[in-house]
C-alpha cells in the first residue's frame, strides 16, 4: 500500500490488512495437540492462558503476532496481539487474524482497537452482546482511519511512553490500596485480640457477661417449640467447651462460640419459583447481595410471598441487626449486618445468620467475622471448586468476648477508623478512574491528531 498522508488518513477496511486464520480443529484433533488454551482476554488486552485440557468444542489456532479477539467482549476491550512464542488454541467464540505488517503496525492496531474511537465504530454497526457476538465476516468489513506507517510508528512511540507512565501511576495506586487493606486488617486483628485499646478494670470480667447470656438463653430455650431444638442447642454449648484456643486474650476476656452467645445460628432455604416476586413481598437475600460487607438490595432484588415466609421459611426469618455470612464459596468471608430498610427479611441456604442474645453484641460479632482469621481454623467441606461451611461448624466458630463496656469502646474506635479507611480507599479508586480516563483521552488525542 502506498504511503498515506499523516494529516489525511484514509479509511480502510480491516480486511485489507487482516486475514482470518482458518486453522480449525475438531474437539478430538484439538485434544491431541496438547496446546495451551486462551482462558480469557481481559479488558486491558492481556491474554490469559491455561494448560491444555480436554475440550468438547471445536477450537481455532492462534500464533505469535496474531490479532486475537473475543467476539462477545471485543467492544469492552477484549482484544490483543498475541506475543507468546508457542501456538495456542481458543474456542470458536474467539477469532484470530494474521497481520500484514507492510500496511499496518501491529501495536498501532492494538492501540486503535482498544480505543473509544473503535468502540464507537462498533456501536454504529449495532450493539454487540452474547447473542450477537462480532463474527469475522462483520469484523473484517469495519472501516478505520489509517495514517501512513511512519505516522503510525510515531503514535505508537508516544502512546507506549504515555502508557508506561500511566501504568506506573496505576501500580502506585494499587500498592497504596494494598497497604490500606493490610492496615485495616491489622487494626481489626488488634481489635479482636485486645490490643487496640487499653483494658479498664472497671469494665469487669467477660465471664460475668457470658453468665448473663447463658441465663437469658436458658429462659428462651424453655420456650422452644420442640425438645429436639433444645437438645441441638445444648449440644452446641457442650461441643464448644472442647474448642482449641486460637490466640491468647487479655485476662478480663473469655473465649466462647457463636452458638453460645446467639439465640439463632441457622441458614435459609429456597422456595419453589412460584413463590418469588420481583416487586413486592418479603425481601429475599442471596450471596450476591453482600457487597463490600454491606447489604446491596439494589443488586437484582427478589422477594418471596409472606405466606411461605411465615411457614416453610420461618426458620430463616431475618431481622434488622442480625449478622449474616455466606457459607458457600469461594470466596468465603462475606459478612454484613441486616439493615432496617425492611422490618423482616429472608435468605437462601448459602447464607447463615447469627442473632445475638444481647443485640448490642451484633456489631462485635460482625467485626470479628470481618477480621476473617476464624476461616483458618475451619475444616471446609464441599465439591471440587466449591467450599462450604456447615451450620454446625458455624455454631462452633470460636469468638473472643471482652466485657460489654470494652466492646462498645472498641466498636466506636473501629467505626471511626473504618470511615477513615473507606474515605482513603475511595480516593485511591477515584485516582484509578482518573488514570484510566486520562489514558483514554490521551489515546484518543494521539490517534486523531
Amino acid at each position: 500500500m502506498s504511503e498515506l498522508s499523516p494529516l489525511s488518513p484514509h479509511s480502510v477496511q480491516l480486511g485489507s490488512f487482516l486475514k482470518e486464520r482458518n486453522d480449525r480443529y475438531s474437539p478430538e484433533e484439538a485434544n491431541k495437540l496438547g496446546l495451551k488454551q486462551v482462558a480469557k482476554i481481559d479488558f486491558s488486552g492481556n491474554v490469559h492462558l491455561t494448560d491444555a485440557k480436554t475440550t468438547r468444542t471445536p477450537m481455532i489456532l492462534v500464533r505469535n503476532g496474531d490479532l486475537v479477539i473475543s467476539g462477545i467482549n471485543v467492544e469492552k476491550g477484549a482484544i490483543s496481539v498475541y506475543s507468546g512464542k508457542e501456538d495456542v488454541t481458543a474456542t470458536i467464540h474467539y477469532s484470530s487474524y494474521s497481520i500484514d505488517e507492510d500496511q499496518i503496525n501491529p501495536q498501532y492496531l492494538r492501540w486503535f482497537l482498544q480505543s473509544k474511537i473503535f468502540r464507537e465504530i462498533i456501536g454504529e454497526r449495532g450493539k454487540i452482546g452474547i447473542k450477537t457476538e462480532l463474527k469475522p465476516k462483520k469484523f473484517l468489513k469495519l472501516t478505520i482511519p489509517l495514517p501512513n506507517l511512519g505516522e503510525q510508528r510515531k503514535i505508537v512511540e508516544r502512546l507506549d511512553s504515555i502508557g508506561k507512565k500511566i501504568s506506573e501511576l496505576i501500580h502506585s495506586n494499587n500498592e497504596i490500596e494494598k497497604y490500606l487493606q493490610w492496615f485495616y486488617r491489622t487494626v481489626l486483628r488488634n481489635a479482636v485480640s485486645g490490643k487496640l485499646i487499653r483494658q479498664n478494670s472497671e469494665d469487669g470480667q467477660s465471664i460475668e457477661l457470658l453468665s448473663k447470656i447463658r441465663m437469658e438463653k436458658n429462659r428462651w430455650l424453655a420456650k422452644e417449640e420442640t425438645l429436639q431444638d433444645k437438645i441441638q442447642r445444648d449440644e452446641t454449648y457442650q461441643i464448644s467447651k472442647n474448642k482449641a484456643i486460637p490466640f491468647e486474650l487479655p485476662k478480663s476476656w473469655e473465649w466462647s462460640t457463636l452458638g453460645e452467645i446467639c439465640y439463632e445460628v441457622s441458614s435459609g432455604s429456597t422456595p419453589s419459583k412460584e413463590h418469588f416476586r420481583t416487586d413486592k413481598g418479603i425481601p429475599y437475600l442471596k450471596v450476591y447481595n453482600i457487597i463490600k460487607n454491606k447489604i446491596d438490595f439494589c443488586s437484582r432484588p427478589q422477594y418471596i410471598d409472606e405466606s411461605i415466609h411465615r411457614t416453610k421459611n420461618r426458620r430463616s426469618i431475618l431481622y434488622p441487626g442480625d449478622v449474616i455470612m455466606n457459607i458457600v464459596g469461594p470466596p468465603l468471608g462475606k459478612i454484613a449486618i441486616v439493615p432496617d430498610s425492611y422490618r423482616e427479611w429472608n435468605c437462601n441456604q448459602a447464607i447463615v445468620f447469627f442473632r445475638a442474645v444481647l443485640k448490642e453484641m451484633n456489631r462485635w460479632i460482625y467485626l470479628y467475622l470481618s477480621e476473617g482469621s476464624f476461616l483458618e481454623s475451619i475444616d471446609l467441606v464441599g465439591t471440587v471448586g466449591q467450599d462450604n461451611i456447615s451450620i454446625t461448624k458455624s455454631r462452633n466458630i470460636p469468638i473472643p468476648i471482652p466485657p460489654l463496656a470494652e466492646q462498645k469502646r472498641i466498636v466506636k474506635r473501629i467505626d471511626f477508623l473504618e470511615r477513615l479507611y473507606q474515605e482513603l480507599i475511595e480516593k485511591v479508586e477515584k485516582n484509578q478512574e482518573f488514570s484510566r480516563l486520562l489514558m483514554e483521552a490521551l489515546k484518543n488525542e494521539a490517534l486523531l491528531s
